[in-house]
């Protein structure tokens, strides 16, 4: 026998009469091999003993002791709303109490003078784009999410905002006039290669990307001598190639997809809604009490979905039809929390102040 064979038959022997798991397979092949031992000299047939041997020994551990596979890792639910206000990141537990800074994520210092519209966190955490009129005109600007290395991304005389990341972080999604009226453009996260989506007649805003990535939705406006425009709730493809009206000659204030990238809420004078992304009626009409009798002056807006998709937090836009200067009503300082799946007896009240804008969940 080879050094070879001889290898395999140690090896053999070992893993068979090793078998600390099977004391019967480790008796019987034990009490085999005293019946008839295996002797070296004989090289053909016992290195077939052998390798039969230790297949048969591999193919018993691993059915009888199969190694555990390791439960995948669970992200830790999310009970905590981050959001902005008057340049400060600050968080509120789901369930109330005090609202408290937020240290992990902040804008650069020399962004605070300006007015914050949108900020959007990266996909991987590190990073955040945000508009600010430091500079006069609203321009986007990405940095770190602690505030550190900021970078213009946009620099023109139009309003750039309502910034989104694309879900791989490689492209940045926004709204800008520099055509000279609103449209929906796309450019790399560097700011480069800026491209325009939409040329719609009257005005297209308010992009939000697809948790996929494929889609972008947005809001159309109608040509109208109201105060208040009617608008179009459209989806897109990524390249802009098609066009798909979810929601025709409503007035809506704000829309946000849901993580699992079937369904998207849809907020208007009306209330909210949850929408089937792919064109079918709402699948459920949320109501939300005192909050409803509010809404013939106010509109959801601000909407963050919670990542299992169980909840939405969201703010009530003003809409009009209200004196200045007159005292605060329900929605004016209020987050509110409400459950996907409907259900006025559930919907939370959180008093955090005015100008508040909610920014994402967290654990």
């Amino acid at each position: 026998m080879n050094d070879i064979e001889d290898r395999i038959l140690d090896v053999a022997l070992d893993e068979v009469l090793g078998q600390r798991e099977s004391p019967d397979l480790a008796a019987r092949v034990a009490a085999a091999l005293e019946r008839e031992p295996l002797r070296r000299d004989r090289t053909g047939a016992a290195f077939a003993v052998a390798a039969s041997l230790l297949v048969c020994a591999l193919l018993v551990r691993a059915v009888a002791f199969p190694t555990p596979v390791k439960p995948p890792v669970q992200d830790p639910p999310e009970h905590r709303i981050v959001f902005e206000q008057r340049g400060v990141v600050r968080v509120i537990s789901e369930d109330g109490g005090k609202a408290e800074d937020y240290p992990e994520l902040a804008y650069p210092e020399a962004a605070k003078k300006g007015a914050y519209l949108v900020a959007d966190l990266s996909p991987d955490g590190r990073e955040w784009i945000y508009t600010s009129t430091a500079d006069g005109d609203a321009e986007i600007f990405r940095c770190d999410r602690g505030g550190e290395n900021p970078k213009q991304l946009t620099a023109n005389d139009a309003i750039d905002n309502d910034a989104a990341w694309t879900p791989d972080g490689k492209h940045i999604v926004w709204g800008s006039t520099s055509s000279g009226r609103w449209q929906i453009w796309v450019m790399d996260r560097d700011g480069s290669n800026a491209r325009q989506l939409t040329n719609h007649p009257i005005g297209a805003w308010r992009p939000r990307v697809a948790p996929r990535g494929n889609r972008i939705s947005y809001l159309a406006q109608r040509e109208s001598r109201e105060k208040l425009r009617p608008t179009d709730l459209v989806v897109t493809d990524l390249d802009g190639s098609s066009h798909t009206a979810l929601v025709e000659n409503g007035s809506i204030t704000d829309h946000e997809w849901a993580p699992d990238g079937r369904r998207l809420a849809c907020g208007d004078a009306s209330g909210l809604r949850i929408l089937d992304a792919e064109g079918k009626a709402a699948t459920v009409t949320i109501t939300c009490g005192k909050i409803d009798r509010m809404l013939h002056t106010h509109g959801p807006g601000d909407i963050a979905w919670k990542r299992d998709g169980s909840a939405l937090a969201c703010t009530l836009r003003f809409l009009g039809g209200r004196m200045a200067g007159g005292p605060p009503i329900l929605g004016d300082e209020e987050i509110f929390i409400l459950p996907a799946a409907g259900g006025e007896e559930k919907v939370k009240t959180l008093k955090v102040g005015a100008n508040a804008r909610p920014v994402r969940w967290v654990p």
